[in-house]
């Protein structure tokens, strides 16, 4: 299994270039799950990443979509603080 750094990378890297088919249209968990469907992860990376996810909930995040619907900017910020803080 890959480590989380490398886990979020390739979540960010899916979600920026949208290489599978509406990954950007929803949320993250959105995305984390076409990623897993897609066959780009396996269900226990599936499961490391939405942990790491829902642990660094933004304080000022909704209560189901932390951003709106189709605004990629403040979720790959997100991804991209994510990663720098490992």
């Amino acid at each position: 299994m890959r480590d989380i750094k490398t886990l979020l990378e390739i979540l960010l890297d899916q979600y920026q270039n949208n290489r599978i088919d509406g990954i950007q249209w929803a949320g993250l968990c959105f995305a984390i799950i076409r990623i897993d469907v897609g066959h780009v992860i396996d269900q226990y990376e599936k499961e490391d990443l939405f942990d790491v996810i829902k642990a660094n909930r933004p304080e000022s995040a909704a209560p189901f979509y932390w951003w709106p619907k189709g605004e990629v900017e403040p979720r790959v910020e997100f991804l991209k603080k994510l990663i720098s803080e490992l």
